[in-house]
C-alpha cells in the first residue's frame, strides 16, 4: 500500500505450466501487478562456480503476448540484467536474464574485468542458445509454433563493437546442431536441410520434393519460411 496516495497494489505469481527439459527446469509464469497482466516462459540451469562449494541457478525468460489460442513471444522486449534486483545493463538479447552477479557499490552496475561476471556470462549465454530448444519443443507439445521466423529476433547476432560476443558461438552451435528452422510446410528442419527461396515466387513453382531433385540431395530438402525470405 502506498501511504501517500493510500493505494493499493495486488502483486500475485503463479507457475501455470512445468517441465523439466535435460537439465533445464522450464517454468510458464503468470504474474499479476496491479491491473497490469503478463506471462514468461523461465528457463533455470544450475551452475558450479568455480571456488564456490555450492551450485547457483542462473535464468532466462520470455515475455509472451497472449492471443486466441496460446501465445506468442514478444520480440519487441530489450529488458534488463537482473541480479535479484534489476540492474541498468543490458545485452540486448530479447529476453530477461538473472545470475548473482558481482555489482558495484551502486548495485547498477556488473563489475568488470572480473572473472566470475564473465563466467556467470558464457553460462546465461549456453542457456539463453539451449532454451530455443526448449521453446521448440513445448511448443511441439502444446500444438503452438513458439519459434518461426522469430528465431531471427532472438538470435541477436552482435556487430564488432558488440560488448558480449559470448552470445553468437552459442546460438551458431544450437542451430546447426537442432532442427530450429521452420519450413513453408510449418514443421522444422536443419540448416543442412533448409534453403531460401530466391526469387521468392519460386516458392510457388517449385515443391520441396522437386527442390530435392534440383539439388540432387539424397536427403530431403525444404524451402523456409515465406516471412523468413521475405526478411
Amino acid at each position: 500500500k502506498d501511504l501517500a496516495t493510500n493505494h493499493t497494489s495486488i502483486y500475485s505469481r503463479k507457475i501455470d505450466e512445468a517441465y523439466a527439459i535435460n537439465n533445464i527446469d522450464c517454468e510458464r509464469i503468470a504474474i499479476q501487478n496491479s491491473n497490469q497482466r503478463n506471462a514468461i516462459w523461465m528457463f533455470h540451469r544450475k551452475v558450479k562456480i568455480d571456488g564456490i562449494n555450492k551450485s547457483h541457478r542462473i535464468s532466462v525468460g520470455y515475455y509472451l503476448k497472449e492471443k486466441d489460442d496460446g501465445y506468442v513471444i514478444d520480440t519487441t522486449c530489450d529488458p534488463r540484467i537482473f541480479c535479484f534486483f534489476p540492474t541498468s545493463v543490458k545485452f540486448h538479447q530479447k529476453r530477461v536474464m538473472h545470475a548473482p552477479f558481482l555489482l558495484t557499490a551502486s548495485r547498477s552496475e556488473l563489475l568488470g574485468d572480473n572473472e566470475h561476471n564473465e563466467f556467470l556470462i558464457e553460462e546465461l549465454a549456453k542457456l539463453s542458445a539451449d532454451s530455443l530448444v526448449c521453446l521448440r519443443d513445448i511448443g511441439l507439445k502444446n500444438k503452438q509454433t513458439l519459434i518461426n521466423d522469430n528465431l531471427l529476433d532472438l538470435v541477436h547476432i552482435p556487430d564488432f563493437y558488440d560488448a558480449h560476443p559470448e552470445f553468437t558461438p552459442e546460438y551458431i552451435r544450437v542451430i546447426k546442431g537442432n532442427n530450429l528452422l521452420i519450413t513453408k510446410e510449418g514443421e522444422y528442419t536443419s540448416v543442412a536441410n533448409a534453403r531460401i527461396a530466391q526469387p521468392i515466387k519460386l516458392l510457388d513453382v517449385v515443391s520441396d520434393e522437386q527442390l530435392s531433385m534440383l539439388l540432387k540431395s539424397k536427403t530431403p530438402m525444404y524451402f523456409v519460411l515465406s516471412s523468413v525470405t521475405q526478411r
